[in-house]
């Protein structure tokens, strides 16, 4: 599981320290105020609810028949991993993307013949 920090407000409030903490999926993004749960009505909650279960179903149908995008990433991830760019992934990203259109074009294809 992926740790990350959080400031703990101790006995005083102007004493705060970093605590290592599990990740979990409902933590607040960095940088933003805490989840209100109650800003929304029961029926609002479940529409936002079937929102969410519906755009994910959407989006795996999506993926389910569109294979050359999971081979766009697998390909990405094998290109950075083979050059392990320690501090510049964000160049190697675009090196990677700055190919021609026939080369990843290929590449996406003999990956979809590989598997």
């Amino acid at each position: 599981m992926e740790k990350r920090y959080k400031l703990v407000n101790l006995d005083r409030p102007d004493r705060l320290e970093l605590r290592m903490h599990d990740f979990h999926a409902s933590d607040v993004p960095r940088g933003c105020a805490p989840y209100s749960l109650d800003v929304l009505a029961d029926s609002q909650q479940r529409k936002l609810n079937k929102l969410k279960v519906n755009i994910v179903r959407e989006n795996q149908k999506y993926l389910a028949i569109h294979p050359e995008v999971r081979a766009l990433v697998a390909l990405l991830l094998r290109y950075i991993f083979a050059k392990f760019p320690h501090f510049h992934i964000h160049r190697s990203i675009t090196d990677f993307f700055s190919q021609s259109r026939a080369e990843i074009e290929n590449a996406v294809t003999e990956y979809l013949l590989e598997k």
